[in-house]
């Protein structure tokens, strides 16, 4: 698969097709025929992760070490799974 995706906008072309993907249907999402595994799952809570969540790495916080670049935190549920035999 020789495919940018930086370089690529999905508005711009077509990626799925361009790196030589199929389109697949299931559960109301997308996935690819090529998958070897797809997991569909339910969101059961969100959060948005903050300094004070991490214990344990605010010093290394507060030196600079780490980035301040937090993340949106999922915990999900597997609803229905299929593998490629």
């Amino acid at each position: 698969m020789n495919l940018c995706v930086v370089q690529n906008q999905g508005r711009d072309c077509d990626k799925d097709k361009e790196a030589g993907l199929t389109p697949y249907y299931v559960e109301g999402t997308t996935t690819y025929e090529e998958a070897d595994l797809v997991c569909c799952m339910q969101e059961i809570v969100c959060t948005a992760n903050e300094a004070g969540i991490f214990h344990g790495e605010m010093d290394r916080m507060k030196n600079g070490i780490l980035r301040k670049d937090y993340h949106t935190m999922y915990l999900e549920r597997n609803r229905k799974s299929s593998c490629r035999e």
